[in-house]
């Protein structure tokens, strides 16, 4: 794994390797499985189908394993989504669901890109 492309594309890979009690074969592990992450795809059909509690679900544990992980710009993306369907606009925060996608489609690319 080139950890210095992922530091390069805002990951916090030494915070990660910390929390994995500086296992970094055990962050590979998990970092690799990120890029299938399955509460992106409940969150995409959540955010179709315009159901608010899943929304909410699915966008915390995605927040949550993106900053476990280090994965920074998917972790802010996340938590600007997670505010709105909170406490403001449910509409607006379907909307954010795009720039969500966006930065999660991209550390995919660079998790892909760092582990070849």
């Amino acid at each position: 794994m080139d950890y210095e492309l992922l530091r390069n594309h805002n990951f916090d890979v030494d915070g990660a390797i910390e929390r994995f009690s500086g296992k970094t074969d055990l962050y590979d592990k998990y970092i690799r499985l990120f890029t299938e992450e399955q509460s992106f795809h409940k969150l995409y059909e959540s955010v179709k189908e315009k159901k608010y509690d899943d929304v909410e679900l699915h966008v915390h544990s995605l927040k949550g394993l993106a900053g476990n992980l280090g994965v920074n710009s998917v972790y802010n993306a996340t938590c600007i989504m997670l505010k709105e369907i909170r406490t403001g606009d449910k509409e607006k925060a379907l909307n954010l669901f795009k720039y969500v996608e966006e930065e999660f489609l991209l550390a995919k690319k660079m998790i892909l890109k760092a582990d070849s």
